[in-house]
């Protein structure tokens, strides 16, 4: 038996983050004209990241490893320049504390190639026996340079002894590029019974219409029930087993593990060359 889909599911759609945008208000107190009201409120409705549990599988009597596959979606002509996700866990029984999270440090980086060409005029001189010449010669020769750019990071850390993770993502600001739009978070968590875990995003929308970034945040509805779920290992296992038996084999995946969705893009699919 195992959980209906839309459990494994959350959509998480976003409101203006208040606190910031008073402190915004305050930097710059020019009030927003009513076409720029409308844009906003079209790019906050438009913009919204979802979440769904991709891999729930236990790896002893009392640690489970969960995989969520986060999607980001912004609103036509924008991107979301970083985002920070929480990830929090509560026992409903006796305890629930993660262990290990992934990715803890992942860089992605696209490259990029330069190619130009050289134009130039040489003279040469030619001597021999029959004495000299001096004549104009035209040269054209190419010069290619390829380069591998950073694109984003992702952060991961562990905080009140492991009852709740965040990660940050965070673009290249030169390559204004967003954030990766498919990525995936792990965590290894021990617990003895059924947990309840609760997501929780901020996000700073750019290339907006208006003056300035625009910071975001979930829209939890009543009480925040729509980002909360219980999970009961025995009912809510789904997806793939994708590491070797054993704890070294869970281990060496989340150790290995950058946060790359197959076949979903390729922010991740170039490596940073480093000195």
């Amino acid at each position: 038996m195992s959980l209906e889909t839309t459990e494994l599911q959350f959509v998480i759609d976003l409101e203006e983050d208040e606190v910031k945008a008073g402190e915004l208000s305050e930097e710059s107190p020019d009030p927003i004209s009513p076409q720029d009201q409308v844009l906003r409120e079209v790019e906050k409705s438009n913009s919204y990241f979802s979440a769904e549990f991709s891999v729930i599988q236990p790896l002893d009597d009392c640690r489970s490893l969960l995989v969520l596959a986060v999607r980001c979606h912004p609103a036509t002509k924008r991107r979301f320049v970083n985002a920070t996700i929480t990830w929090k866990f509560t026992a409903t029984a006796t305890k629930a504390n993660v262990t290990h999270l992934a990715p803890e440090f992942s860089v992605g980086g696209w490259s990029e190639e330069c190619t130009k060409l050289v134009w130039g005029i040489t003279l040469p001189i030619q001597a021999g026996l029959a004495g000299s010449s001096v004549g104009l010669e035209a040269s054209r020769s190419r010069e290619s340079h390829k380069g591998v750019m950073h694109a984003m990071t992702i952060v991961g850390t562990r905080r009140n002894a492991g009852a709740r993770c965040v990660w940050t993502v965070e673009e290249n600001s030169s390559s204004a590029r967003g954030i990766p739009s498919h990525f995936q978070l792990a965590v290894v968590i021990q617990h003895e019974g059924p947990f309840l875990t609760e997501l929780d995003v901020k996000a700073e929308l750019g290339g907006c219409s208006w003056f300035g970034p625009r910071f975001m945040r979930a829209k939890k509805g009543r009480e925040g029930a729509g980002l909360r779920r219980t999970i009961d290992i025995e009912t809510s296992r789904c997806g793939d087993v994708l590491w070797e038996s054993g704890e070294e084999g869970w281990k060496k995946f989340m150790k290995e593990m950058t946060g790359e969705v197959g076949g979903a893009t390729l922010d991740f699919g170039q490596a940073i060359v480093r000195p």
